[in-house]
């Protein structure tokens, strides 16, 4: 085989929700009703690594001029990212995926959990759930995973004050190690959505003889496939494949590096693209459209549902505009909400009949609100105001995908009556502002990281967090409670149910405002890649499975 450096690419959003709430590794979530999710491990003879050294510096350099030697490049834009997860800045998630063994993983092309590491995954009732780690995992120094190991994967979020397992309602000195191998974790309500995310392995003597704040963490301790071989703040990490790992005689590994460098612009990534100087990259809006008319010489691209809905939300707990229903149904009727979505995604826009993806099994088609601005203008008459009676302040983060979305909602609104003011900020400025003590009256959102099962978790439970962006939250206790009972219904049928009365309310009492479904898209080199390896391993976007795309069978079994 020659010698291949071939460059891939994928833009990494940087998620509204993604610094204060994490990032759904996605997948059908389990239900209490069920004994065991089962997750799928390779079964294995392991040996120990050799535990020469307990530092994290990486080891002597491979021979990169070896004929079979395969390396590819990752392009990243936006921000290049570390090797941890949890508070910012924020984590490579390409990188964390090689480096480290996530817990489980949710199979795109079924949504069955599986893992490299656990052997199993069950709940003894409806608020405790059982890890049941492999023996014979060992990280890169040597040391052997752990029940230990496992817990502190999950409370080292809650100790570093990350809200990233905020909705999980974890009970801290009940979430213990039963035994060497078995981790035990319980919530104060039931939490179906468990699987739902994405927990990396730490080895927790390593990381809390460094602590957090170490730059130890450029060259990481993990049980993982890779190591960090090099990193270069805001240029580049280099991951190798290691000699030692844990489960390489049952792994076929056929890529011995993968490259991730920081792309500044957009644009440059997707003219690699069509070189073929890259095999895969995040598309943009405008290219996407472009592929469309034209079609691609030797690349593809495909949109992908990331799950999740983008709508306007009412700041409920900002200001008492919204608290008139009059207000809220003027609105719902005076924007045309359609078209607000073709000129934030154009030929991206999915019309979204709820609050729910539709890739949502919990999804019901509620309806549209047809653009009425007449309808709009009386609904207001009737309630007493006169135009320039109602003044609503937005602060919007200055990027592309939100404000051909709050400029169509100025120019609708101004139609019928409605004052709108805008601000723009930068994302450290938005952000700032939004979670402070005078955030704006409301706002456009969509949870970027997807959810891969379409779980309203990631809609309906940032409702309910009491952190965050303030504009997101609920106000009505009666309307909060029922989001909460939801969200913690450990019976499925119950659940469904909840889900689609609460569809039907937000509808009805025009709650928040759907604009269309969270749909990306990328890019890929036909001649690197199937179209099979493309699907089983692209998450969203933004999320690569670098380790199982490094397989040859690329690793979903």
């Amino acid at each position: 085989m020659k010698k291949l450096r071939i460059v891939i690419s994928t833009l990494l959003v940087l998620s509204l929700a993604l610094a204060l709430f994490g990032c759904a590794g996605s997948g059908s979530p389990t239900t209490a009703t069920s004994p065991s999710t089962n997750p799928q491990p390779s079964s294995s003879n392991t040996a120990a690594p050799s535990a020469s050294t307990n530092s994290s510096a990486p080891p002597a350099s491979a021979d990169t001029s070896t004929k079979d030697w395969v390396s590819y490049t990752v392009g990243v834009t936006g921000y290049l990212g570390r090797l941890v997860d949890g508070v910012p800045p924020l984590v490579n998630f390409m990188a964390a995926d090689c480096v480290y063994n996530v817990l489980w993983y949710n199979d795109p092309v079924t949504g069955k959990v599986v893992s490299d590491v656990l052997e199993d995954i069950s709940m003894e009732d409806a608020t405790t759930w059982v890890l049941k780690l492999k023996p014979g995992v060992y990280f890169s120094n040597g040391d052997e995973a752990t029940a230990d190991d496992v817990i502190f994967s999950f409370m080292q979020y809650e100790m570093r004050n990350s809200p990233k397992l905020a909705n999980y309602g974890l009970i801290d000195d009940q979430c213990v190690a039963r035994d060497r191998y078995t981790a035990v974790f319980k919530t104060k309500l039931p939490f179906p959505s468990f699987t739902d995310n994405t927990i990396s392995l730490y080895d927790k003597a390593w990381a809390e003889s460094v602590g957090f704040d170490s730059q130890e963490w450029e060259h990481p301790v993990g049980s993982g496939p890779y190591y960090c071989y090099e990193y270069v703040m805001d240029d580049h990490i280099t991951l190798r494949l290691r000699d030692d790992y844990w489960d390489k005689a049952n792994s076929d590994y056929h890529v011995d590096e993968w490259i991730i460098k920081y792309y500044p612009d957009e644009s440059t990534m997707f003219m690699d693209l069509e070189l073929g100087n890259i095999v895969w990259c995040d598309v943009g809006i405008t290219d996407y459209s472009r592929y469309v008319a034209q079609g691609g010489n030797g690349y593809e691209c495909l949109p992908i549902l990331n799950g999740v809905p983008n709508y306007f939300s009412f700041g409920f707990a900002c200001t008492d505009i919204w608290n008139d229903i009059a207000v809220r149904k003027a609105v719902a009727y005076g924007v045309d909400w359609n078209a607000l979505g073709v000129a934030q995604r154009e030929d991206l826009s999915m019309p979204l009949t709820s609050t729910v993806s539709s890739k949502s099994k919990f999804h019901i088609d509620v309806g549209t609100y047809e653009f009425n601005p007449d309808l709009a203008k009386q609904t207001l008459a009737d309630a007493g105001y006169k135009p320039g009676d109602i003044n609503v302040h937005l602060y919007i983060m200055d990027q592309p995908l939100y404000k051909p979305l709050a400029e169509g909602f100025q120019y609708y609104c101004s139609q019928i009556g409605i004052n709108v003011t805008i601000d723009y900020g930068d994302t450290t400025s938005a952000q700032q502002k939004w979670t402070g003590d005078d955030p704006p009256d409301g706002g456009f959102f969509e949870f970027v990281a997807g959810s891969l099962s379409g779980d309203p978790l990631w809609i309906y439970g940032l409702m309910v967090a009491d952190t965050g962006y303030k504009w997101l939250w609920v106000k009505d206790p009666a309307f909060k409670q029922q989001l909460i009972d939801a969200v913690y219904c450990a019976d499925p049928d119950q659940q469904m149910q909840r889900y689609h009365d609460i569809q039907q309310k937000i509808y009805d009492e025009y709650l928040v405002m759907p604009i269309n479904e969270s749909v990306s898209a990328y890019g890929y080199r036909t001649d690197v890649f199937t179209k099979d390896q493309m699907q089983q391993c692209t998450i969203t976007n933004a999320y690569l499975w670098l380790s199982k795309l490094s397989k040859s069978d690329s690793g979903w079994q």
